[in-house]
């Protein structure tokens, strides 16, 4: 997670007796700038936005459109600082829902950050109310295991629409599962997309999605006695069909198998369908994310994943949010 942090604005203070305004706004536009160009998921104002308690009109449109540029591009949490008056935050809150601002947020944890989770779970004041919805797993699959059947064929214009409608569908089924509209298609590029057909008709839909270009996850360093044995396990690896795992400094070369839907009849046939799939990949390891009950999780033990559980939450800083029994189920690429 990227998080652009910024203070100390000042916004309406004067250097005898000249007023800075134009600067404040120049330094503002310059900020949103960076914000975009960093792809940052997260913005936060941490206090004295205001150089005064009483700030003129001029100043709180200036931090008013400052921090509206700022929400085109992320979330923005902003706090007051000793130089600003709480009680003018707190009467403008109401306003920021109708800038676009989000009611509540949500997160996934990795399962086995113990320490995390009981404090995040524990409600301390101060903190963001977190709320669990779910388990939740991302499979690590080594496309070594794939197998070309064709039962996949590279998404036309002609499937766009009907494609979108049965990703619709089936993300009906989920909570957190993103809208995939041709926007976002277009973006990804429609050649990443698959469709899976029965009789004419589409029975599943997937994207091959590699994101090395602009997001990498890279191993800094492993634990001993890993570091030291990760040649011979690579080397087992490679004899076995398992995860290959970067050396220290390296990225892993992964490609997500992003959006996938299929209708029941096709989650029998679930296990070929993936290793198609993953026949397909240009990167020794493919990641795939499924809420802890599908009922692939099961029927891809055949393929000797790696796993990596996880807890999916929702985050708010007002009242707890009412969200429905559906399983969390996130698009892995999109975390």
């Amino acid at each position: 997670m990227r998080i652009l942090h910024t203070s100390d604005w000042h916004v309406g203070k004067t250097i005898r007796g000249e007023p800075r305004l134009a600067e404040h706004v120049a330094v503002l536009a310059e900020i949103a700038e960076t914000a975009a160009a960093e792809a940052v998921d997260l913005i936060v104002v941490a206090g004295d936005l205001y150089e005064s308690a009483a700030p003129s009109a001029e100043a709180e449109a200036v931090v008013t459109q400052g921090l509206l540029a700022l929400r085109t591009v992320a979330p923005v949490v902003a706090i007051a600082g000793n130089h600003d008056n709480p009680a003018r935050f707190e009467a403008v809150r109401p306003l920021a829902a109708a800038a676009g601002t989000r009611p509540w947020w949500f997160t996934v944890l990795a399962a086995e950050n113990n320490a995390a989770r009981r404090l995040l779970e524990a409600g301390v004041a101060g903190l963001p109310h977190y709320r669990a919805h779910g388990d939740y797993v991302m499979l690590g699959l080594a496309t070594a295991r794939g197998a070309r059947t064709n039962l996949w064929r590279r998404a036309q214009e002609a499937d766009l629409q009907r494609a979108l409608a049965f990703h619709s569908a089936h993300a009906e089924r989920f909570q957190f599962s993103p809208v995939l509209d041709e926007a976002t298609v277009r973006s990804i590029g429609l050649e990443h997309f698959l469709v899976h057909e029965r009789a004419g008709a589409i029975a599943g839909v997937a994207a091959l999605w590699n994101q090395q270009a602009f997001k990498q996850i890279v191993a800094r360093r492993y634990r001993w006695p890993i570091g030291t044995l990760l040649p011979m396990y690579n080397g087992y690896a490679r004899i076995c069909r398992r995860v290959p795992l970067p050396a220290p400094g390296r990225s892993l070369e992964m490609t997500f198998i992003a959006f996938l839907a299929l209708d029941d009849d096709a989650l029998g046939g679930g296990t070929a369908l993936i290793r198609d799939l993953l026949s397909r990949c240009d990167t020794p390891v493919a990641a795939l994310g499924l809420h802890a009950s599908h009922p692939l999780c099961a029927s891809l033990d055949a393929l000797r994943p790696m796993r990596y559980p996880s807890r999916v939450y929702s985050v708010s800083f007002e009242s707890v949010p009412t969200v429905g029994p559906l399983p969390a189920q996130p698009e892995v690429a999109l975390l």
